[in-house]
C-alpha cells in the first residue's frame, strides 16, 4: 500500500472518483469539490481539508473514508455506504442522511461516541440483504428521523465490537440482528417488537432503559450466552436455543424478563443475578438456577409459571403477579415473600415465609411462616406459624397444615375450615 497526501484542490463528478488498493492510505488536505467522491477498492481515503464543497459522499467495495472533525463533511453531505466502511476518528454528532446499498451494507467504525441524528434509508427497489456492521469499541447512538417510513433501512445490524443503542429508532426497521462476544444492544427510545431472528455468536449484552420494553419475537440462537442488563423489559416470545456452546445460558441482572413462549430460555443454566423473572404464559421452566442475589419471580394473571430445574443460593425470593409461581426445589435457602397471587413451594427446607398478600400453598416444609394479609393454605409442614391478620385454611380442599413448633393466632386473624361428613381441615401443633 502507498502513503499519499494531496496538498492541491481536488474536484470530483458522477462519473469519476478515487480507486484505492489494499494498505493505501490517501489524505485529501486540500480543497474537495464536485457533485459525488467516490471512494471505491480497499484502502483508506482521508479528508482532512475544511472548507470541502463536495455534495455526496460514496464509500464502496471495501474502502473507507476516514475524518476527524465535522468540517471535513460539508453540511447536507449524503453518506452512501456500498459495502464501504465510515470511520469518524473522534467523538461527534452526524445529521447527514446515510443511504444504505440492501445488497452489499456497509461499515460503521468508531472507537469514540457516535451520533446519526439524519435518517438512514435504503435504496429505491432494492431488497434488504445486507447488512450494517458495527466495529470498534466506542458506542453508536442511532437517535434517527424519518421522512418517508417506506425508505427505512430493514436490513440486519451486526454488532461486532462496542455499543449500539436506539435512541430514537422511528427510522429504522432492523433485520436480522447479530451480537458478538462483549457487545451490547441498548433500547433507549420507543418500544420495539421484532420478529426477525437474533443470533448470539458470543456472550452479550442486551439493556433495556426503564419503561422501554423489547420483544423478541423472532428466534434468538447462537452459541452465546444471553446477558439482561437494565431496568426495562425484554420479552422472548419464540422457542429459542442459544448458549449452544456453554453451560450457562442466561444472566439477568436487573429488570424484568419475560416469558412468553414454550422453552424460552433454552435449556441451559440460568443465573439470576437480580431483577425480575415474568411468567406471561402457562408454561414450565427445565433450567436450573442459581441465584447470586435476591429475584422477584412474578406470574400474570391465569398464569402458572411452574420451576423444575434444580434452584440454588441463599438469597432471597418476592412473588408479585396474580398468576401462580410453583417450585419444586430443595435446594433454594433464601426466604420467601408473597406480595400477589400464588406461591406453591413442594421442596423441603428451613426458608421462613412472609405472607402479605396473596397465597402460599404447596406440600413442601419451611421454617416460620408469618401471614399478614394473606392466606397460607396447603398440606406443608412448618416449625412454626404466626397468623398476624392472615388466615390458614388448610388443604386445597380439606386438608392438613402440621406444625412442629408453635402456632401463634393474633387478633383479626382467620381460621377457616372447610368440612365434609367425615373430614375437616387441620392444623396440627406439635409444640
Amino acid at each position: 500500500g502507498n502513503a499519499v497526501v494531496v496538498n492541491g484542490n481536488s474536484s470530483f463528478t458522477s462519473s469519476d472518483g478515487i480507486a484505492t488498493a489494499a494498505g493505501d492510505r490517501i489524505t485529501l488536505s486540500g480543497l474537495v469539490s464536485g457533485t459525488v467522491l467516490a471512494i471505491g477498492g480497499e484502502g483508506t481515503v482521508i479528508l482532512a481539508g475544511t472548507e470541502n464543497t463536495f455534495n455526496n459522499i460514496a464509500v464502496k467495495d471495501s474502502a473507507t473514508v476516514e475524518f476527524s472533525h465535522l468540517d471535513n463533511i460539508p453540511a447536507g453531505t449524503d453518506f452512501f455506504l456500498g459495502g464501504g466502511t465510515l470511520k469518524p476518528v473522534t467523538e461527534m454528532i452526524l445529521t447527514e442522511k446515510f443511504i444504505l446499498s440492501g445488497q452489499s451494507g456497509g461499515t460503521i467504525y468508531n472507537d469514540h461516541k457516535l451520533t446519526l441524528q439524519g435518517e438512514v434509508v435504503k435504496v429505491a427497489g432494492e431488497n434488504d440483504t445486507g447488512t450494517l456492521k458495527k466495529q470498534g469499541t466506542g458506542l453508536l447512538c442511532l437517535d434517527l428521523t424519518t421522512t418517508d417510513a417506506s425508505l427505512n433501512y430493514t436490513g440486519g445490524l451486526s454488532i461486532e465490537q462496542g455499543e449500539v443503542v436506539i435512541k430514537n429508532g422511528q427510522g429504522i426497521s432492523l433485520g436480522n440482528l447479530i451480537l458478538a462476544a462483549n457487545t451490547t444492544f441498548t433500547l433507549q427510545g420507543n418500544d420495539i417488537t421484532r420478529s426477525t431472528t437474533t443470533t448470539l455468536t458470543g456472550t452479550a449484552t442486551i439493556n433495556i432503559d426503564t419503561d422501554k420494553t423489547l420483544t423478541l419475537n423472532g428466534a434468538l440462537n447462537g452459541v452465546g450466552s444471553l446477558i439482561k442488563e437494565g431496568t426495562g423489559t425484554l420479552i422472548l416470545g419464540s422457542t429459542n436455543n442459544y448458549a449452544t456452546n456453554s453451560n450457562t445460558g442466561t444472566y439477568l441482572n436487573s429488570g424484568i424478563l419475560g416469558i412468553a413462549a414454550e422453552n424460552a430460555l433454552g435449556e441451559k443454566d440460568i443465573i439470576l443475578a437480580g431483577g425480575e423473572l415474568r411468567g406471561m404464559i402457562t408454561t414450565s421452566l427445565p433450567n436450573n438456577m442459581l441465584m447470586t442475589a435476591d429475584t422477584t419471580f412474578t406470574a400474570d394473571e391465569n398464569t402458572v409459571l411452574t420451576l423444575i430445574g434444580t434452584i440454588s443460593g441463599n438469597q432471597d425470593v418476592t412473588k408479585y403477579g396474580l398468576g401462580t409461581v410453583i417450585m419444586d426445589s430443595s435446594d433454594f435457602e433464601g426466604d420467601i415473600t408473597v406480595k400477589e397471587g400464588t406461591f406453591t413451594f413442594n421442596g423441603s427446607g428451613s426458608n421462613d415465609v412472609l405472607v402479605e398478600g396473596g397465597r402460599f400453598n404447596g406440600d413442601g416444609s419451611v421454617g416460620v411462616i408469618t401471614v399478614r394479609g394473606g392466606i397460607v393454605a396447603g398440606n406443608g409442614t412448618y416449625t412454626r406459624l404466626i397468623l398476624d391478620g392472615g388466615t390458614v385454611a388448610s388443604g386445597n380442599s380439606i386438608g392438613r397444615i402440621n406444625i412442629v413448633g408453635d402456632y401463634e393466632q393474633r387478633a383479626a386473624s382467620v381460621y377457616e375450615v372447610e368440612i365434609d361428613r367425615t373430614n375437616s381441615d387441620q392444623v396440627v401443633a406439635t409444640g
